[in-house]
């Protein structure tokens, strides 16, 4: 746990990447759950194991509304990583309307 902590406070030290015209997925924390979500649909970890083949060596963008904690986005950070995707940018969502 304090490795995953360490690694999201490195991302954060990190010069923010480029935007990117590629995927984009959206943090979502629903009791106790962190999950990813990816054009409106949830992934499962099949799905993302399946998925990050094509993110690796590219730009990721993940939107982290108002209200996720940073262990959630840790989580995710670790995730990713163990799939081999290394650019992640973490950014905020837009405020609604």
């Amino acid at each position: 746990m304090l490795i995953a902590l360490a690694l999201l406070l490195a991302a954060q030290a990190v010069p923010a990447l480029p935007p990117t015209e590629g995927e984009e997925l959206v943090v979502v924390a629903r009791r106790g759950k962190c999950r990813l979500q990816l054009a409106g649909r949830m992934l499962s970890d099949r799905e993302l194991a399946t998925q990050t083949g094509g993110w690796v060596g590219k730009p990721l963008r993940v939107v982290a509304p108002r209200g996720v904690g940073d262990l959630c986005l840790a989580k995710i950070a670790m995730r990713l990583g163990d799939r081999g995707v290394n650019l992640v940018e973490f950014v905020d969502a837009p405020p609604p309307p």
